[in-house]
């Protein structure tokens, strides 16, 4: 209530100074409503929105009141406009992860196993099969109806139970989407659906979750040291398995488990997008994949973009962009951050196996001749990522191990890790 010029710090980005008593009505909503901004929880968002919603009101009411004062404080107008279109930024974001938890609420209200690629936003939930493509494997003969949200493309159990004759395929979708079609019974629906509710058969669904979390639960088990080793064995375990060298499944699953729901992740069109799909457990992360014929274009520029969007929407947290040697090398001129220009908040991990494994994958691998195959398909290189990445001002790490590779990705800093992939030249059948 004094005459003191005060500075009020609404967020971690914007600061106001004002010359006039806090409980002056404008002031008075102007920090009720940055408070309830800077305070949102982003885990559920739904309650989230409805924060947003509340602080959007109490600020523009206070735009409203600023006539009045606007020879005192200023420009603090225009800087609150700004504040209030950044927040609308946020809220669109908080719209699409509602989006993604209705996908989720969806395999509850038809009562159906849930089979999530990791990008689809909807990969947690009790409906959720982990390592679903695998307990396709072993199910699908009993399935009759699949309904499909978005385009599934990385797993072929996933498109082979689709093309199935004797299944009938429900596409929800917009009307004349024609990208998933099965050579069965095809429908496509669109606009609001609505589920008749009936008595879910909860021992078949119970089957195929349980069937994922026996696979979750057995290669777990693989990886980590046995807990019943007397305490000083357990620790020279734990060392020993830090020194291992690092795999695919390594770097996926490591990237996934360090990615929060308040980060985003950016996976290229890649091998790894695939293992990231055998692998990643249940987790409600925003990750997004350049995909189709052309998914290979531009990865980094997408990953900056989302990074520098994320960043202005103010919600904090990292972006992460999950990437290939060869899908890095072919966008390397998006590593270029002109002078001038917002550098983005982005951590690289790029899996490096020297080539592209990927099309180690596809029927031709195995009838080509190796060395024209090795030439043509796998384009095998001697890059030295470190050089790249001093070449356009990244902070590079490289990590050879578990133990640095978690060690990296702890740190949670823009940068470049280069993750050296060793002995891994294998075909898993993804």
């Amino acid at each position: 209530g004094d005459d003191q010029v005060l500075r009020h710090r609404a967020s971690d980005t914007l600061s106001i100074d004002y010359g006039v008593t806090a409980s002056e009505p404008g002031f008075e909503r102007l920090i009720r409503g940055l408070k309830i901004a800077q305070t949102v929880d982003t885990s559920d968002p739904e309650a989230a929105r409805q924060r947003v919603d509340r602080a959007l009101d109490l600020i523009n009411e206070a735009i409203d009141m600023l006539p009045d004062i606007r020879g005192r404080i200023g420009g603090s107008q225009a800087v609150l406009e700004k504040e209030s279109v950044r927040m609308e930024d946020f809220r669109l974001a908080l719209d699409e992860s509602v989006g993604d938890l209705e996908n989720v609420d969806l395999a509850e209200a038809i009562g159906a196993p849930l089979i999530a690629e990791p990008t689809s936003g909807a990969r947690f939930g009790p409906m959720l099969v982990p390592h679903g493509r695998d307990v396709i494997a072993s199910l699908a003969d009993e399935v009759r109806r699949v309904v499909v949200m978005g385009h599934p493309t990385l797993a072929r159990a996933v498109t082979g139970l689709i093309r199935r004759p004797d299944v009938e395929v429900v596409a929800i979708g917009r009307a004349g989407q024609d990208n998933v079609r099965g050579t069965g019974v095809t429908s496509v629906r669109s606009g609001r659906i609505q589920v008749i509710e009936a008595e879910p058969d909860r021992a078949w669904i119970d089957r195929w979750i349980a069937a994922g979390r026996a696979l979750a639960a057995e290669r777990d088990a693989e990886r980590a040291p046995d807990s019943q080793l007397p305490r000083a064995a357990y620790a020279r375990a734990e060392l020993a398995e830090g020194r291992i060298a690092i795999s695919r499944r390594d770097l996926v699953t490591a990237v996934w488990d360090r990615t929060w729901p308040h980060d985003r992740l950016v996976v290229a069109a890649s091998r790894l997008i695939r293992e990231l799909d055998s692998y990643a457990g249940p987790k409600a992360v925003t990750a997004r994949a350049n995909r189709g014929l052309a998914g290979i274009d531009g990865t980094v520029s997408t990953a900056s973009g989302v990074a520098i969007a994320h960043e202005r929407s103010g919600a904090g947290g990292l972006t992460r962009l999950l990437i290939g040697d060869l899908a890095l090398l072919h966008d390397a001129g998006g590593l270029l951050v002109p002078p001038g220009e917002e550098r983005p908040r982005l951590q690289i991990i790029v899996g490096n196996d020297r080539g592209g494994s990927l099309f180690e994958l596809l029927e031709v691998a195995g009838s080509a001749d190796p060395d024209d195959f090795s030439r043509v398909q796998r384009t095998p290189h001697d890059v030295d990522l470190e050089h790249l990445a001093a070449a356009y001002g990244w902070r590079f790490e490289r990590v050879v191990d578990r133990a640095g590779l978690r060690r990296a990705l702890s740190q949670s800093e823009p940068g470049i890790i280069e993750a050296v992939l060793e002995g891994e030249t294998d075909a898993q059948g993804l």
